[in-house]
């Protein structure tokens, strides 16, 4: 049912979210469960670098021996994490706010609650858009307890402040290989996270709630290739390494292909 994969409406939000908001972790698994993330067919979820194929591991240990030559790899899977964080933090707001007045705000106003914390957070946003939010949503978003749990917000503060413990372990190796090119690099990645936003929330106009439905790992991808390629070939081979199950790989693919008639074949 819809409510299953939306998890808990905007009138119960406030309750929990004070809960959640005492353990950031469990909040995070909370919004998991509660949104119904499994999808029917989908046998094997990769949710993190470090369930990949054991050449492409990305576990401590492995981010421990890698070598410089292994750098575009790892650039490459950092741009993979970012969307990744883009897209949990775009569900984790649409869930603590609502859905229908997280999906009344526009993406630019969406991608700056993602960035922002909860001191600057209605600076940022300005007087004209601060004013149209519900009490719920501004409370949500000045609590200082929700901090920890905005995962863009955490990784971009703690790369321009140089808190290097507590970067992502992949952003953490990056910036060792590349030293002072580094941070000017990461932050004008970060410059993309707008266009992440954009795409989740135009492929979500037109696939509706089975796009909802599809977990992160399944939904990176598509926001990420949807419209670079000619064919959708190469998307689909990717998706096909995650997704095992044939019937569910069919239509997934049918579900993308009408979101890049729709959004590719009328930019």
């Amino acid at each position: 049912s819809t409510s299953a994969v939306l998890g808990t409406h905007a009138s119960q939000n406030q309750a929990e979210s004070e809960e959640l908001c005492d353990s950031p972790s469990q909040g995070r698994v909370a919004l998991q469960k509660g949104r119904g993330h499994k999808v029917e067919g989908v046998v094997e979820e990769v949710a993190d670098v470090s369930t990949m194929k054991k050449e492409d591991s990305l576990t401590q240990s492995g981010l421990a021996t890698a070598s410089s030559q292994q750098l575009p790899f790892f650039l490459e899977i950092l741009l993979d994490k970012l969307i990744g964080w883009v897209i949990e933090d775009v569900k984790w707001w649409e869930w603590l706010l609502g859905v229908v007045e997280w999906d009344g705000l526009d993406h630019e106003v969406q991608t700056k609650i993602i960035e922002s914390g909860p001191a600057d957070v209605e600076k940022v946003l300005g007087e004209r858009v601060w004013s149209t939010l519900s009490d719920h949503a501004k409370q949500a978003l000045t609590d200082v307890r929700t901090a920890n749990m905005r995962q863009i917000f955490t990784q971009k503060q703690a790369l321009t402040e140089g808190r290097h413990a507590d970067l992502h372990p992949v952003l953490l190796h990056v910036s060792n290989q590349k030293g002072e090119k580094f941070l000017g690099w990461a932050m004008k990645l970060f410059f993309t996270i707008d266009k992440v936003v954009e795409m989740y929330a135009r492929i979500l106009d037109v696939l509706g709630d089975y796009w909802r439905k599809l977990p992160t790992f399944i939904q990176s991808p598509i926001v990420d290739r949807l419209c670079k390629d000619e064919s959708l070939d190469d998307l689909m081979d990717r998706i096909k390494k995650l997704v095992k199950d044939e019937e569910a790989i069919e239509e997934i693919k049918k579900q993308v292909k009408k979101a890049f008639d729709e959004i590719c074949n009328n930019s």
